[in-house]
Order: C-alpha cells, then sequence, then structure tokens
C-alpha cells in the first residue's frame, strides 16, 4: 500500500527549556496508509539533539528511489512505519493509564505551586529535573514537594550532569521514602555498576538504550525509560524482551511528540505496563494538536475512550502540509 505523508510544525504555548536548548515549536511527519479498517496515521518526530538522524534524513529516505533507500530507515520513520504495520493491543474503554506530572524548571516557588495544582487534579507521580542547580538546592526542593504532597512519587533525572561521586552523594542524602528512582545519573554510562552497587535508590536508564552499549548498561538498570520514537521498533523491542527476562520496569515515555503519537504510546504503556504511569505529559506544552479533540489527561490518567484509537477516520489533521 502506497504510504502518503505530510509535514507539520506546532507551537508551544511557551519556550521549551531542555538540555539539547530552548525549542519554540515541534516538528515531524505524519504518516497515512489505507487499510481494510480505514486509514491508519502514524508520527515521525526525532528530536534535535536527541535522536540520531533528523527530520531532513526521514525525508530524504522517504523521497529516494526504492533502489537507492538504505535497508534499515532511520530509527523515527521506521517507528513511524512500524506502527502503520501492525495493529496495536486493543484497551477496552473506559480504562486507565497514570501519568507522571512533568514539573518545568522554574523558580522553588512557581514549581510548588505548579505541583500543588497538578496535585489537585489527581496526579501522584512527578518527575522533576535534577543537576540544573546546586544538590543542596535540589535536595530541598526535593524535601519541600514530599512534605507538601502526601503520598506522591518522585521520578528524579539528571541527564547525566554528574560525575560519579557526585551522583552517589546526592543519591546517599536522598529521603528514604518518597524517591522512585533516579534516572541518568552519571556523566559517564559506564559506570552504573559501580554506582548501582553502591547506592540505595533505583537506577533508571533513558539516553543509554540509545547506544551501542545498551545491554551491558540496561543489565544493571532497575527501570527502563523507553522512548520509541529514539529507539525505533527493534531497539525497542529488544529493551522489552530484556526487561522481561530480568524482571525490570518498564516506563514509555515520550519525545514531545503531538497527540497523534502519545495516543499511540499510550495504547502502548497499557499493554506492557498497565499500573506503571508513563511519561507522557509533555501533551500540555503545546498550544494547538494534530488531532481533535486534543490529546488531554483527567485526574492524572489516560482514560481510553473512543477518540484514543488512532485508526479512526475523523483523525484532524488541519496542521499537516502535504510534501
Amino acid at each position: 500500500m502506497p504510504i502518503a505523508y505530510g509535514r507539520y510544525q506546532l507551537p508551544y504555548h511557551q519556550p521549551v527549556q531542555l538540555k539539547q536548548g530552548l525549542f519554540n515549536c515541534r516538528e515531524g511527519l505524519v504518516l497515512a496508509r489505507q487499510s481494510p479498517v480505514g486509514t491508519l496515521y502514524a508520527e515521525v518526530a526525532p528530536f534535535p539533539g536527541l535522536s540520531r538522524e533528523s527530520l531532513n534524513d526521514c525525508l530524504t529516505w522517504l523521497e529516494a528511489p526504492d533502489a537507492d533507500k538504505p535497508a534499515e530507515p532511520p530509527p523515527a520513520l521506521a517507528w513511524g512505519l512500524s506502527l502503520l504495520q501492525q495493529t496495536l493491543p486493543p484497551v477496552s474503554l473506559g480504562q486507565r493509564l497514570p501519568l507522571n506530572a512533568l514539573l518545568t524548571p522554574q523558580a522553588p516557588a512557581a514549581l510548588l505551586t505548579q505541583a500543588r495544582r497538578l496535585y489537585a487534579e489527581g496526579y501522584r507521580c512527578f518527575k522533576l529535573k535534577v543537576g540544573f542547580g546546586g544538590p543542596r538546592d535540589d535536595l530541598r526542593l526535593i524535601d519541600t514537594l514530599l512534605a507538601a504532597l502526601p503520598g506522591i512519587a518522585l521520578r528524579l533525572d539528571a541527564n547525566r550532569c554528574w560525575s560519579l561521586a557526585q551522583a552517589l552523594d546526592f543519591a546517599a542524602r536522598l529521603p528514604e521514602t518518597g524517591i522512585d528512582y533516579l534516572e541518568e545519573p552519571l556523566r559517564e554510562p559506564a559506570q552504573a555498576r559501580h554506582w548501582r552497587e553502591h547506592s540505595p535508590q533505583r537506577l533508571a536508564l533513558d539516553e543509554s538504550l540509545a547506544q551501542s552499549d545498551w545491554q551491558a548498561l540496561a543489565a544493571v538498570a532497575d527501570v527502563l525509560v523507553l522512548k520509541p520514537m529514539l529507539l525505533g521498533p527493534q531497539r525497542f523491542e529488544a529493551c522489552v524482551a530484556l526487561a522481561r527476562a530480568q524482571g525490570q520496569q518498564l516506563v514509555i515515555s515520550s519525545v514531545f511528540e503531538s497527540g497523534l503519537g502519545l495516543r499511540a504510546l499510550a495504547r502502548l504503556a497499557y499493554s506492557l505496563a498497565p499500573e506503571v504511569p508513563a511519561g507522557l505529559d509533555t501533551w500540555r506544552a503545546f498550544a494547538r494538536d494534530l488531532t481533535d479533540p486534543p490529546f488531554e489527561a483527567q485526574a492524572g490518567s489516560v482514560i481510553f475512550s473512543a477518540n484514543m484509537f488512532t485508526e479512526a477516520p475523523d483523525l484532524w489533521l488541519k496542521w499537516v502540509h502535504s510534501i
């Protein structure tokens, strides 16, 4: 079946500040293919600075004559193409998938206000970036959040900002309860085994899973944070198989996909780990979405309704421009 595709650009409510830079909008592709059940859609959106490929790399592959195409498409494109060739696991209407709330880096008072609002909405798991400032400030903020929001779990993401000694020191000073895991604490991921043997905190890996030596690194982790858009389908499936074999927790997470990509990830997350909060809270960063109604959460969860299924032929793609 031929595949149609178009390019989109979606603005954020306000610029998104990440380790990779400051971003004003999200760009990507929408793939479409006709099937016996209707039109199937998939998103292709490599993230600048995180993905190994660019959006232009994906376009180059799509536009190349079949005889000239590389054997394997780039990971993000491979992920999108795989969604057009498979049926996502079914989910009964009304089921819920919990999400972790993403706390945006800002002044402590403003961040606490944001956290209180999300807590009132029903969120009980929060992801907090650490390592931007000094450890003392991070630890003070963590204590404040745990005291102000009873019963929450904090996922701390360090984005590889620390040496081994710094990471061990930080982990040793964390509260004994309320911390779900510490994600990518090490500047040198190869030191993960040593850190794991000497730290009381659970270790989560994210960026490391895209490396060539990912299996050795993943073997010592407690949690694998999987971003299919970065990994591609083959690496993603290999990570799932490894986690199941070793009894590791899986967390499905996004890289600021639109509602189209988030709908697919939500169904995938529910099929793999329905009780584990998924990292799909990036939806609230967008000023508009590709889908109507837009992807959103209620009471800290995704509620699976009829419009959650991306095979629906009434998917609204107003912001996509054909190429």
